[in-house]
């Protein structure tokens, strides 16, 4: 991803949380889902995932972000999907 990249690591902890507090426990994956969003924590707190069925970003220490592709539609589907939380979070 370029320096141009949709994805703020902001909006993406802020979604993290939505879908922790609103999402629901799933057998399977340690963490939480929320529509066809699922949301992980890495076992130090300091990494946590997002991914949807096609692609997943990870937020490392210090905000770096890792994506599971460089495919430009599965990327775009997570987009989307994330784009959804964030709409959520601005109307209340």
């Amino acid at each position: 991803m370029t320096n141009e990249s949709p994805f703020k690591a902001a909006d993406l902890l802020r979604a993290f949380q939505w879908i922790f507090d609103n999402g629901k426990a799933v057998d399977g994956i340690d963490g939480r889902t929320f529509g066809p969003l699922s949301a992980s924590m890495g076992f130090d707190g300091y990494t946590i995932t997002l991914e949807n069925a096609h692609a997943a970003v990870t937020v490392n220490f210090h905000n770096t972000l890792v994506f599971s592709t460089e495919d430009k539609a599965a990327l775009k589907s997570l987009q989307q999907d994330l784009a959804a939380i964030k709409d959520e979070l601005s109307s209340r």
